[in-house]
């Protein structure tokens, strides 16, 4: 990796936590350079302190990216927590890999992630007793 003002090259790791801003992407092939600026921007977080949601909503619609136009997963009850792994807009990527819009989760700081096991199962009720439909595996 090479820095000069402020052009990387190849793989590293980052040191400092922080938002990079938007990069500015660089290919050269057969001595024509292409450059375009990310639309996103890139944000370090921090290793040693964790951004937590805790669902304050009735029921947290967790969904397979960050929009209502993906597909809805398990709903989480009040009260569940998830560390944050990544954010677009005003939706939050879980440590499950689900997303979550902001409006329905507040989000602290911690120095341990939360230990959840999000988990769901399909159940049908028949009279006295519960038939299992499908559960995780």
């Amino acid at each position: 990796m090479t820095d000069a003002a402020n052009s990387y090259q190849g793989c590293g790791v980052a040191t400092q936590i922080g938002n990079l801003g938007q990069p500015q992407f660089e290919l050269t092939l057969n001595g024509e350079t292409v450059r375009q600026q990310a639309p996103g921007t890139i944000e370090i977080l921090s290793p040693v302190q964790f951004q937590v949601i805790e669902v304050t909503a009735a029921s947290g619609t967790a969904r397979t990216g960050p929009s209502t136009d993906y597909s809805r997963l398990t709903p989480l009850p009040t009260g569940t927590r998830a560390a944050i792994t990544g954010r677009e807009g005003e939706w939050y990527r879980l440590d499950y890999a689900a997303w979550i819009r902001a409006t329905e989760v507040r989000v602290s700081e911690s120095p341990v992630p939360p230990r959840s096991l999000i988990r769901s199962i399909r159940a049908e009720q028949l009279g006295d007793r519960t038939k299992l439909l499908s559960a995780p595996r």
